[in-house]
């Protein structure tokens, strides 16, 4: 049994999943679907059922990962690190809802899948619980809590809240696998009727990173993060540490997240475009920080999502792009604001991306930092940027930064 949600996209034979969004009423194009080939039409309630009863069938463990920060990376990690000894189905990227993740798992779960490995998302208060109910997850691991999501949520303390949502449904049978070094996160502790496993650099947590020997071939020192946390869910598992040793070293970086590239004239392009905030920014700029170059650019787009904490935010990190040695800064959007001396902003990223080559020139021994929310459309720029567009997932080999503990 297949299932599709879009008429424009359904082919012969499938489902219809005819969905009563905010916009758009499915029920309007079912006459389309049916014409294209649709084998049927279901209501999401009887999708959320269809899917419980095929998770009730194959019984995979289920692992959910959430986070205001790092979901996907991490779930990238620990899929890759269990994939030493289980046959394991990862959520697609962008499917992190109810509706989302019961598409996938009634298209791609099959008999022989193991363990079930997905990211829950969020745009409201009990929005996770719902979810559980249908993935019903035995292990949840949270990465970080910060002040994202401010503008739908508006406090931290709602976030925070938010996130719990995991935690709480969770089987005392079950494992949270947290993030010491989060002071939110540790702040769940009291959600939990399960058994925890603390990971984090601090001394008092369970997975520290003295257990990781591989040379881990992504950038950022705050990939440590992503590969302590599949060691923690690796250890739940059963892995030893050999395989999950094995499987860290098997880590490639996912596109528009710190992806070094081949840009034109020579320069390098790190492709942090999928996605922005002020943590995720620091860290980026950190990276940019640390390469050898001739001239550090800094390509930064708007933080969205951020409600009150949206001219704070940008201004930390405005102060953060001094502190990285950046030679050029150029903003998009409304909310960077900067008083150096090589500084241009473009009110959007296709006004950016006309101008950017023409404005700063690229040549070798540039290293050129683009990040910003998915709302600004960064990959637009890091497009006009590279050497070879249509060969735009080919990764430069990087001597300059490694990975560090």
């Amino acid at each position: 049994m297949k299932v599709c949600q879009d008429s424009r996209l359904i082919k012969k034979g499938e489902y219809f999943v005819a969905v009563k969004g905010e916009k758009y009423d499915g029920h309007k194009f079912i006459d389309e679907a049916l014409k294209k080939g649709a084998k049927g039409v279901l209501e999401e309630e009887e999708l959320y059922e269809t899917a419980k009863k095929r998770l009730k069938k194959v019984n995979p463990e289920v692992i959910a990962i959430t986070g205001s920060t790092a979901k996907t990376s991490t779930k990238e990690a620990i899929t890759t690190v269990l994939a030493q000894k289980f046959k394991v189905l990862k959520s697609a990227e962008t499917l992190n809802t109810a509706l989302g993740l019961s598409i996938e798992i009634v298209n791609n779960l099959k008999k022989s899948h193991q363990k079930l490995v997905v990211e829950v998302g969020m745009d409201r208060l009990g929005e996770i619980r719902e979810t559980c109910k249908i993935i019903k997850p035995r292990i949840g691991v949270v990465t970080f809590i910060n002040p994202t999501h401010m503008e739908k949520l508006g406090t931290l303390e709602n976030i925070i809240k938010a996130k719990g949502e995991l935690l709480e449904a969770l089987p005392p049978s079950g494992a949270a696998v947290l993030n010491w070094d989060d002071e939110n996160v540790r702040s769940l502790e009291k959600k939990c009727k399960s058994p925890i496993v603390w990971y984090g650099k601090n001394p008092r947590a369970d997975v520290r990173p003295e257990i990781i020997k591989a040379q881990i071939p992504l950038l950022g020192e705050h990939v440590i993060y992503n590969a302590l946390a599949a060691a923690a869910v690796g250890k739940v598992c059963g892995l030893s540490t050999v395989e999950i040793n094995r499987g860290l070293k098997k880590l490639k970086p996912l596109r528009g997240r710190l992806n070094l590239l081949g840009g034109i004239n020579g320069a390098k392009i790190l492709d942090d475009s999928y996605n922005s905030s002020p943590k995720s920014a620091a860290a980026a700029l950190k990276v940019l920080k640390n390469f050898s170059a001739k001239r550090r650019i800094a390509v930064l787009g708007d933080m969205l999502e951020l409600g009150d904490f949206e001219e704070n935010g940008h201004r930390l990190v405005g102060q953060m792009v001094t502190e990285s040695d950046a030679d050029v800064l150029i903003t998009v959007g409304e909310s960077f604001h900067s008083n150096t001396a090589q500084y241009h902003r473009f009110e959007n990223s296709e006004e950016a991306s006309k101008s950017i080559v023409d404005l700063i020139k690229p040549k070798k021994g540039d290293i050129i930092l683009v990040k910003g929310s998915r709302g600004m459309r960064m990959e637009k720029i890091v497009e006009k940027l590279l050497k070879d567009p249509s060969r735009v997932a080919e990764l430069l080999v990087c001597q300059d930064v490694r990975w560090k503990q």
